[in-house]
């Protein structure tokens, strides 16, 4: 049996529960299920003999399916606390952050971007209890097959280092960081290099360098390495696409308040244009799609946080996918005979605006 220790820290405030949601709890299935996630967004082209099908095959193989005959995981995850963590109940009160929801329902006052991006578990969710920033735990991963346990690690390295976990996670909720990595890492290399799971750089591009060059050594690990066209069938990060900020901010709130303030006022600029909006998640106010069976759509942008040190950075993360079936159209929620297929443009648009205040990187 093969082993590898992840020290963790929360960088943002991570709202994850069972089935009580006012019980923040850290729940290993939850965070196991998030590694599939990134482990199939590394492994996904539309190469002919990559089909969806079999990638989800592949994935049962290795993190176990009920599927008949595939059997269980071939990977353990667990996750450890040496102490109790520290919770709050409502972010807005406990970390005194200051805005407030004008009559046209926009959020203004110097911490409207956190609130923006955070609102429904502010908000909708009453002051949902949340894990608080800083707090300690470890993720153990074990299998005895070394491949496998080398693609796990891969798959947890983008979920750090591009997603999140819990609620918000695609919204800067949930980020997380190591600070430590030990057990059988010699399972890690490969030649004379292995994957790296502390971020270094004392700049963004080279924070960016960093970030591209162990990405480069995960998705090896996962998918040999296959890059894919920047429109796939399911999320995919094969073609990677990011901007990181040029500037660092000293604490958490800072950064994500940045790009949160950008995001909040482009989305308020743009909010007529609601067919164009969409494409940045459903459901949403005045839209919904022609068949209820794609009635919830994520988000293809993803806005998270990375801690170099003790500096952070604001990092939006473009996802390849299709947002929804060729077969399905956007529909005005008052007026069904106006109808639109999704597109990008508004997504292309902040994409661009946003790159003016970080350091992009594509492929």
């Amino acid at each position: 049996m093969k082993t590898i220790v992840f020290e963790c820290e929360t960088i943002t405030p991570l709202f994850m529960a069972g089935a009580d949601v006012q019980k923040p709890e850290l729940r290993s299935p939850s965070i196991k299920g998030v590694l599939r996630f990134w482990w199939r967004a590394m492994t996904y082209s539309d190469s002919p003999d990559n089909s969806f099908e079999e990638l989800l095959q592949k994935e049962g193989e290795s993190f176990g399916s009920t599927k008949k005959g595939v059997g269980r995981s071939k990977v353990s995850l667990v996750v450890r606390r040496n102490s109790r963590l520290e919770t709050g109940s409502n972010v807005k009160d406990d970390y005194a952050l200051s805005w407030r929801s004008e009559n046209n329902r926009t959020l203004t006052g110097k911490d409207a971007g956190i609130g923006y991006l955070l609102y429904s578990v502010i908000v909708f969710g009453r002051g949902r209890k949340f894990f608080r920033h800083g707090q300690k735990f470890s993720v153990e991963l074990k299998s005895h097959d070394p491949d496998t346990l080398k693609q796990a690690c891969a798959a947890f390295w983008a979920l750090v280092y591009f997603g999140g976990l819990g609620a918000r996670s695609r919204r800067g909720g949930g980020n997380i960081g190591t600070t430590g990595v030990h057990g059988d890492l010699d399972v890690l290399k490969d030649g004379n290099e292995a994957l790296e799971f502390i971020v270094k750089g004392s700049s963004s591009e080279e924070v960016k360098k960093w970030l591209v060059d162990n990405y480069s050594r995960a998705i090896s690990i996962v998918n040999g390495g296959i890059l894919t066209t920047p429109v796939t069938t399911y999320s995919s990060i094969t073609d990677l696409r990011f901007i990181l900020s040029k500037d660092s901010f000293q604490d958490w709130k800072g950064a994500l308040n940045a790009i949160g303030s950008t995001f909040s006022k482009y989305r308020t600029t743009n909010k007529m244009d609601t067919f164009g909006t969409a494409a940045f998640g459903l459901p949403a106010k005045h839209v919904k799609t022609d068949n209820e069976m794609f009635e919830r759509r994520a988000s293809p942008l993803l806005i998270k946080l990375v801690k170099v040190e003790s500096k952070y950075y604001w990092l939006v993360l473009w996802l390849s996918g299709e947002f929804l079936p060729q077969n399905v159209d956007l529909q005005n929620k008052g007026d069904r005979r106006k109808k639109s297929a999704p597109n990008y443009g508004k997504i292309a648009q902040f994409w661009d605006q946003v790159a003016l205040d970080g350091v992009k990187y594509e492929p």
